[in-house]
Order: structure tokens, then C-alpha cells, then sequence
């Protein structure tokens, strides 16, 4: 299938050794895909290169800056793509109240990036504990997509689940058309094979189910109706499931994907919520973090770490490490000084955020 002239793609940074992932988000989000991203550099390898592009709609912005000022490297690079016009003509449904428009993006991933062999498209609710690349090596052949099996659908049919007024044993049936009910994909995380994608144009296959049916799960149900019985089975250690439903054995797992409503930024009780939070911390949008959840719960006084004495901590430090950077901007030069620079906005940013803080 010939590329559509009026797409602008994207191509890549290095030749070789290099692992391309793509996320999407909104403009809301920007702050947990840094948290995302955080997890990811965290566990990233020095002798691997890797190419992140981010799919978002979200209007230029200081956070979107921050982002790429935060995470860029000599090895990790750091894109924002708008896919908005590819999709601009298709009717897309939300179904659910922590689901938005840009998780529909993932399926333009092929027409954007179309000289990429395989991309690694991710949810954003999700921390990874392993090297993503270690995920890239894996080989899938001619399957179209790689993905982990759906546990929740499972329980789902088991339980009769009505989602919708949808009962899932029906709805995997005719909807969907499953052969086997229980063989249902989460496609949080999914390697995406760029020429089989291509040679079978999934991309306007995909668009005219979209347009034409209401899926509960939006684009997910889409891929799996398309693909099934063609998808290859990930590892789950790569889709560690979290929900208020089901949770998975994390011990293990590559991947740690906050399933559901119930998002750790929100839910400090929950179990795993910590790990999300211990990256967080190490992130330039911690401050913000903190003050959305402050004000969603209707108080500072959290019963997390006693953030009140967290705030003012973090306040005195990031003065004192923001001097500094200013004063070590002037006295060097060249990258030296350009990371001090960037540093010195970072800090700027987490001192205008606790100040405001410190005045609700």
C-alpha cells in the first residue's frame, strides 16, 4: 500500500543499535508520561540507543519542553508527533472516563513511522522495571503485532461481566468474532511489525471498524477483532497487570501496567501505588504531582509521607540547587554549561510549582 503524501512521517535518529518506542498522551497527562519516562531512562542501558516519540495533540507548551529537556541524552532522544489530522475524519468514541482521544493514536504508528522495522507502542500508566530493549530483541516473525494476553478478560467471562450493557461472553462472539472467547489482548504494550502493517494496510482496516462500531475498549477491541488469531504471544512478564480486579505477580515483571480506573496518582492506598510514586519523586513534575492530588482529595494533609514537610523540603532544596546551577552556568561552557542551564529550568519549574503549593 502506498504511503498517504499528505501524512508527515517521521524517521530515524541512528542506523543501527536502536530501539524505537512510541506513547501517546493528552495535555493532562504530560506529568505521568514524564513519570513513565523516568522509569524507562531509569532502566535503559548506556551501550543501547533509544528513539521515543511521543504521540500527543497538546499545544506547545513549557511541560512538553521540560519533558524533552529532562530526558534527552546522548543515547535517548525525545519526540513530540501530532497526529490529529490522520484521524480527523473518523468518529472516535470514548468509553470510559480515564480513556481519551489520543489512545487511538497508537494505530497511526505505522503511517508515521514507516521506515522503522518494529516500534514498541506503550500505554503511559505504566513503569518499567527492566531495559525496554530486552523487549526489542524479541523475535515475532511476520505476526503484525506482539502482544501479553488480557487475565481480566478471563475473569470477565467467567464472572458474566456486563461492561456497557455488553455481556463479554456474547460480545467476544459476534462483536469481535473470537474463536477462542478467553484469547483476548491488552494492548498497553505492543510491538508493531511496520511492513506487515503496510502490506496489509491494517491502518484504513482499522479505521473503517472504528468508524463503524462501538468497542468497548476502543481501540484495543479493534486490534483484537483485526488481528487476533495473527497476534504473537507475549511473555506476560511484560504486561504485569494491576487492577482493583486482578493483580498479577509484579516480582517478576519487565512491565508494570496500572490497569482501570484506580490510577496510582489518584489511589495512594492501593498496593503497588509506591512504585509508581518512587519514580515520581525523581521527576521535575513531582511538585504538580503532589498538588493535583492535594487538591482532587480536598487537603495538603495527606496521609503519604507527610507531604506537607515533604513540600517545604523540596522548596529549600531546589532554591539552593537552583543558585547554584546559575552561579556554575556562568563559570563554565559549552555542554557544561547547557546542562546546567537546563537544570537551572527544571529547578525554576519546581520552585514556581511549591510556591504556589505552599500558598493553597
Amino acid at each position: 500500500m502506498q504511503q498517504d503524501n499528505n501524512i508527515k512521517t517521521l524517521t530515524p535518529l541512528w542506523n543501527d543499535n536502536y530501539v524505537a518506542i512510541a506513547m501517546s498522551s493528552s495535555e493532562e497527562y504530560l506529568p505521568y508520561l514524564s513519570v513513565c519516562l523516568q522509569s524507562l531512562v531509569d532502566n535503559s542501558s548506556i551501550d543501547n540507543k533509544y528513539d521515543i516519540i511521543i504521540f500527543s495533540s497538546a499545544p506547545e507548551s513549557y511541560q512538553k519542553q521540560l519533558i524533552i529537556d529532562t530526558y534527552t541524552k546522548e543515547n535517548i532522544s525525545i519526540r513530540f508527533y501530532n497526529p490529529k489530522k490522520i484521524l480527523e475524519n473518523i468518529k472516535l468514541t470514548i468509553t470510559h472516563s480515564y480513556f481519551n482521544e489520543a489512545c487511538y493514536y497508537r494505530i497511526t504508528a505505522p503511517e508515521v513511522l514507516p521506515e522503522y522495522q518494529k516500534i514498541i507502542f506503550t500505554d503511559i500508566d505504566i513503569i518499567f522495571k527492566g531495559d525496554i530493549n530486552e523487549l526489542a530483541q524479541i523475535d515475532i516473525g511476520d505476526a503484525p503485532l506482539a502482544a501479553c494476553k488480557e487475565p481480566i478478560w478471563e475473569y470477565f467471562i467467567k464472572e458474566g461481566t456486563k461492561i456497557h450493557g455488553n455481556d463479554i461472553r456474547t460480545y467476544s462472539k459476534t462483536t469481535l468474532g473470537l474463536v477462542d472467547i478467553n484469547k483476548y489482548y491488552n494492548t498497553g504494550i505492543v510491538i508493531i511489525n511496520v511492513s506487515e502493517f503496510k502490506k496489509y494496510d491494517y491502518f484504513n482496516q482499522l479505521k473503517d471498524l472504528i468508524g463503524n462500531n462501538f468497542f468497548i475498549y476502543q481501540e484495543q477491541c479493534a486490534l483484537n477483532k483485526l488481528l487476533n488469531d495473527k497476534i504473537y504471544e507475549l511473555p506476560q512478564i511484560w504486561n504485569c497487570e494491576i487492577s482493583p480486579r486482578f493483580n498479577s505477580d509484579i516480582l517478576p515483571a519487565k512491565i508494570v501496567h496500572f490497569l482501570g480506573g484506580k490510577k496510582p496518582w489518584n489511589f495512594l492506598e492501593e498496593q503497588y501505588t509506591p512504585i509508581w510514586w518512587s519514580y515520581a519523586r525523581r521527576t521535575p513534575f513531582y511538585e504538580l504531582l503532589l498538588m493535583g492530588l492535594a487538591q482532587r482529595r480536598g487537603s495538603i494533609n495527606l496521609p503519604f509521607n507527610k507531604v506537607d514537610i515533604a513540600y517545604a523540603f523540596s522548596y529549600r532544596k531546589n532554591v539552593l540547587n537552583y543558585w547554584r546551577c546559575k552561579l556554575l552556568s556562568k563559570i563554565t561552557f559549552g555542554t557544561k554549561k547547557s546542562h546546567y542551564l537546563n537544570k537551572m529550568l527544571i529547578l525554576k519549574n519546581k520552585i514556581l510549582v511549591a510556591k504556589n503549593i505552599r500558598n493553597v
